[in-house]
């Protein structure tokens, strides 16, 4: 499976996490840094996927700068490193249902895995495929999508005992993967990515008995979708960007899928994740091609461009990967900066973004 260039920045965005996409080319060259001086030595690396529980209960996960899993806890006053699953050199994905309860998605010598925290330590129940992205709804029901091996997409679920891989559409041209997941309930979930070989977007949807292709726009060949988030079964959104390097968001009614104007900082950029509060409140990020953060936020009229901390060091790099929101005034973005040599959190505090460590 190949991942185009843009694409694979946007949603993978780290060297690490080249593993993941089987065969992407032209991958960024892995170099091993430390933090910036002066910052602890925790945030150096890279972080892709962030969950919030609650605004004291949050899980940021990525690599470290030797090629290690990078696990972060924020308790409401100060990030903490915990220990990451043995063999994981990368992590892509989160899910938490408390502070003593997660599961993390990684890449491995042997191809990627799943485990799962209990407060002390992890465990690996055994996961059919290649599983890349979460989202738990409690603790007996979690889903993971990703890329089976033969080229399809893959859908795997967790009753409480085990996991499961559940059935997802066969789409015509093979190579299809997914690469964010959401869900709202037991009967209703959504899964996006691309049929590559299409150049498509791509939209699941799981009604409580089978997933379904759903209709979804597409504005140009070679269009992605990266991240998705819903808030009830008539509002979701779906992230990503088109070929032509213009940012890319779609929106669900509860009848259909439709594209919603969207700005595109100068010399263009793409989305990586979008959170969602209620159908007012939402934000998506991702990086401009010049080499900078993006953020937008959704005030139930129109999406908007929201001012990113100056960051210092070498700009090339500088990348945000992912996007979770626990309240109005409690939200956290995580990515890289400095020629992706440094983690980087950012937290919305209901006025503006700043940067936290």
């Amino acid at each position: 499976m190949r991942i185009p260039c843009r694409a694979r920045m946007n949603v993978l965005t780290f060297p690490l996490l080249a593993a993941a996409s089987a065969g992407c080319i032209a991958a960024v060259p892995a170099v091993a840094t430390v933090a910036a001086p002066g910052r602890p030595a925790i945030f150096g690396g890279g972080l892709t996927t962030v969950d919030a529980v609650s605004a004291t209960d949050v899980w940021a996960v990525g690599t470290t700068a030797t090629f290690t899993g990078l696990v972060l806890h924020w308790n409401g006053k100060a990030w903490q490193q915990l220990p990451s699953p043995a063999g994981l050199v990368g992590l892509s994905g989160v899910a938490a249902v408390s502070a003593s309860d997660a599961w993390v998605a990684g890449v491995s010598g042997a191809g990627t895995e799943v485990e799962r925290w209990n407060g002390r330590s992890w465990a690996n129940p055994a996961t059919p495929g290649s599983v890349t992205k979460l989202v738990a709804l409690s603790a007996d029901d979690v889903w993971g999508v990703g890329a089976g091996s033969s080229g399809g997409t893959l859908i795997v679920r967790w009753n409480g005992r085990s996991w499961a891989r559940v059935a997802s559409p066969s789409l015509p041209g093979g190579a299809s993967y997914l690469t964010g997941v959401a869900a709202t309930s037991a009967a209703s979930a959504w899964a996006v990515g691309t049929n590559q070989t299409q150049s498509k977007t791509l939209i699941l949807h799981w009604t409580g008995k089978a997933w379904t292709k759903v209709p979804s726009p597409d504005p140009s060949p070679g269009a992605y979708l990266s991240g998705v988030a819903v808030t009830s079964v008539s509002d979701a959104w779906a992230v990503g960007a088109t070929h032509a390097g213009k940012t890319l968001i779609l929106h669900w009614n509860g009848t259909a899928w439709s594209q919603v104007a969207s700005p595109t900082p100068a010399g263009g950029g793409g989305l990586s994740s979008v959170s969602a509060i209620s159908p007012t409140d939402a934000w998506a990020v991702g990086t401009t091609d010049a080499g900078g953060t993006l953020i937008l936020g959704w005030n139930g009229k129109a999406w908007k461009q929201v001012p990113s901390p100056a960051l210092p060091g070498d700009p090339l790099g500088n990348a945000l990967a992912n996007v979770t929101a626990a309240s109005a005034h409690a939200a956290w973005a995580v990515g890289s900066y400095d020629s992706a040599s440094d983690a980087l959190i950012l937290y919305w505090n209901g006025v503006a973004w700043k940067q936290q460590e």
